[in-house]
């Protein structure tokens, strides 16, 4: 039996090792102890509660009830959409494969083959789909809530190290993160005349011109808005949670406000028209006590899955190249970085926690970027005329 602080530590760790024989010898950790005392205090009393028959042994915990305790512990830190969005995740691939190994056992190779087996052939069979490979950075996405709650396990003296922190995340390719899908100005331009008379054709302007993500266009209040300066703010994100609607905030948890273009302005000046007299029409039964900027035509909020597919009806009247609503984000980031905008500043608008994030997606526009400035100096030095 040891009491101990690991190299860094701010509290002491309490090593009980029992059972005879080298086949048959199990470790239990116990963690967090503010004072070395307080660890002797607690060696004492798991000594009595052996002595005494009363002692429960922590090193039967499996990872499938640690994870489910885990979540349960930390969900209430956690945004609706993450929990929802975790909870998937270890139902679905992590309890399964994992679930029956003991945590205290729990070795970076047994991670390994995790990862290995959710990239062949981790994704669920449900209806018509088969099944087949997760990509790397859904499953790079898995690893990290398996690390975080191995860190927490660490934590808590559960275990003795993270073996989260050994095992080999998939990598994702640079060359993926250049595939990004986009439109070029002139074909968005082409789409937004095409669906000149869709009942969303506003939105459509909105996200095109910004940039904004699907929830937060739907979760705007027309107190948001200033149309007269052509600002809005962001403050809220329309979610799907548990197959309900809420709202909640941004994506990055904080807020931010954005510039509005004057063709921008002129369709939500048009959509407030269209929105009053709606409101006029359907009188008393008009849901919307929020004064949501989008809503359908009762006034209830519009779920942002049925947005997703009224864009992808509204491309088949036209000879685009098929995108997603998202990759219309993305158009909106490329155009403005090849337009000469600075980085931080789309950077600033697309919501993104650090510019870190915005230059990783967009790093196919960088080269192009590069070039620019290298003939804008030489410019500078010898003139344009030379």
């Amino acid at each position: 039996m040891t009491v101990y602080k690991r190299s860094g530590a701010k509290s002491w760790s309490v090593l009980v090792e029992f059972g005879r024989g080298a086949g048959h010898r199990r470790r239990v950790y116990e963690g967090g102890f503010r004072t070395k005392r307080e660890a002797l205090a607690r060696e004492v009393a798991i000594k009595g509660d052996m002595a005494n028959g009363s002692w429960v042994d922590l090193s039967n915990t499996t990872v499938g009830d640690y994870m489910k305790s885990w979540l349960h512990q930390h969900g209430h830190n956690l945004k609706p959409t993450t929990v929802q969005s975790y909870s998937a995740n270890l139902r679905n691939h992590v309890l399964p494969q994992l679930g029956h190994i003991q945590l205290q056992e729990l070795t970076a190779a047994h991670l390994n083959d995790f990862y290995a087996t959710l990239l062949t052939q981790g994704r669920v069979k449900t209806g018509s789909d088969k099944g087949g490979p997760l990509s790397p950075t859904t499953v790079r996405y898995i690893a990290t809530i398996v690390g975080k709650s191995l860190q927490d396990a660490l934590e808590s003296g559960l275990v003795i190290r993270n073996v989260a922190v050994a095992a080999r995340k998939p990598r994702t390719s640079r060359e993926a993160n250049q595939k990004v899908k986009t439109w070029s100005g002139p074909e968005v331009a082409r789409f937004l005349e095409s669906t000149s008379e869709d009942r969303l054709h506003p939105l459509w302007v909105l996200y095109a011109t910004t940039g904004l993500r699907r929830g937060e266009a739907l979760g705007l209040r027309w107190e948001d808005i200033d149309l007269s300066r052509g600002q809005a703010s962001i403050r809220h994100n329309l979610v799907v949670v548990r197959g309900g609607l809420e709202f909640g905030s941004p994506k990055s948890g904080r807020g931010r406000h954005i510039s509005l273009a004057t063709q921008t302005v002129n369709a939500l000046r048009a959509w407030r028209a269209t929105q009053v007299a709606e409101k006029l029409a359907i009188g008393a039964v008009w849901a919307d006590p929020l004064g949501l900027v989008f809503t359908r035509e009762d006034g209830s909020p519009i779920h942002p899955d049925r947005v997703t597919d009224a864009f992808r009806r509204s491309q088949k009247t036209t000879e685009l190249p098929k995108i997603t609503l998202h990759q219309l984000r993305h158009t909106w980031a490329t155009l403005a970085l090849q337009a000469g905008v600075q980085p931080k500043i789309v950077s600033e608008n697309l919501g993104h926690s650090s510019i870190r994030i915005t230059m990783d997606i967009y790093s196919h526009v960088l080269p192009t970027m590069t070039s620019d400035a290298v003939a804008r100096v030489a410019d500078a030095i010898y003139g344009q005329d030379l």
